[in-house]
């Protein structure tokens, strides 16, 4: 069940993105618009999921890189008889 302030809320969302879409679509100096138009003028909506697999996948990587540098740094610590104090050690 949706309630009744969620519809209205959800249209009046609905009401704001529809509004900058045709901003923008009326922007073009032309009569009609085609498909190329339209998509450029709601690109700014569907990047949001874009950009949030981007960050999805940057911070995989980075746990990645983290997890290499402890790896590195064990390595280290026990070809040189533990931990030196050059300060080079990786706090993470």
């Amino acid at each position: 069940m949706i309630k009744k302030e969620v519809k209205i809320a959800m249209n009046k969302f609905l009401e704001e993105v529809l509004k900058d879409v045709t901003e923008s679509l009326d922007d073009y100096p032309y009569a009609t618009i085609d498909y190329h138009m339209f998509k450029e003028a709601i690109k700014p909506f569907k990047q949001g999921k874009e950009i949030d697999k981007e960050k999805d996948r940057l911070a995989q990587h980075l746990e990645t890189i983290i997890s290499d540098c402890r790896s590195i740094q064990r390595d280290l610590d026990r070809k040189f008889e533990g931990p030196k104090t050059s300060g080079r050690d990786i706090e993470l």
